[in-house]
């Protein structure tokens, strides 16, 4: 699905709102589903506090969406265009939802929020990680910080970056990505999600170091478990309490058969 058809879908999946309101309520729906499911990945209990939010988080959203039409909306236009998501930026060479946004005036202009072309972001990754080969067979792995991550374009001109030369996505790279804005920080997150990067993705303020009034919005992407399995946590060498930072990762879970569906939990909104 094209980025333009995204568009088209989402502009008209409900007429009572704007189609970048529509566009907010997916990206916090697809956000909400995904992190539940990698805190669980993680081995957090199903009541634990973390499971617990985003289930909540959730299902203020589905509590909006009562009339039969817009029910419809969750049941099939929803996981469409979530699988769209997870397949357009799983196969690489883009910012999905980066452009999705822009084309929608989703972003914030009065904040100085202008999304990098992905092109630029990958000419960037070209110069910044030239010798990537090198750097991994040195330590096994790179590090990325990026303190204003938007969607996670220049991330993943990394990630395609590595992949082109040969070195596993998953397993090569470790980032830090941080937002201080929350769509793209849940925009960030779904889209290293879905390229398989390993990350922990913030919500905060780079600038201030201030993190402490978002303590739920931090959050480890699926990918961090094979990380973690193979290499432990990147920084234990340099911080001893790094280590202590996570807990100790469950065996991985598999990967959903090929042609699963997505499906969005009505709860009793049905």
């Amino acid at each position: 699905m094209t980025p333009k058809e995204f568009i088209k879908r989402i502009s008209y999946a409900r007429h009572d709102q704007h189609p970048s309101q529509n566009f907010g309520d997916f990206v916090d729906l697809a956000f909400h589903t995904l992190a539940k499911a990698s805190w669980m990945g993680w081995g957090q209990a199903q009541d634990s506090e973390k499971p617990t939010y985003h289930e909540a988080e959730y299902m203020r959203i589905v509590e909006r969406y009562r009339s039969r039409d817009q029910l419809d909306v969750l049941r099939n236009d929803m996981p469409e265009l979530m699988a769209a998501v997870m397949v357009e930026v799983g196969k690489g060479h883009c910012d999905y939802l980066g452009a999705i946004a822009s084309e929608l005036e989703a972003l914030n202009a009065h904040a100085g929020q202008f999304f990098t072309p992905y092109d630029v972001c990958r000419m960037m990754a070209e110069i910044t990680f030239g010798d990537a080969e090198g750097m991994v067979r040195e330590r096994g792995f790179i590090t990325v910080s990026e303190p204003a991550a938007g969607a996670g374009a220049m991330v993943l001109a990394a990630a395609d970056l590595l992949e082109s030369k040969g070195l596993p996505v998953t397993t090569s790279m470790f980032v830090e990505a941080c937002d201080l804005s929350d769509l793209a920080f849940k925009m960030c997150f779904i889209q290293l999600q879905a390229r398989g990067v390993a990350a922990h993705v913030v919500r905060g303020n780079t600038l201030s170091g201030k993190r402490e009034e978002y303590e739920m919005e931090v959050v480890p992407t699926l990918g961090t478990l094979a990380f973690f399995a193979r290499h432990g946590h990147p920084f234990a060498d340099q911080v001893p309490e790094a280590g202590k930072m996570m807990p100790a990762p469950e065996p991985t879970p598999a990967l959903p058969p090929a042609g699963t569906q997505f499906t969005f939990d009505l709860g009793d909104a049905a």
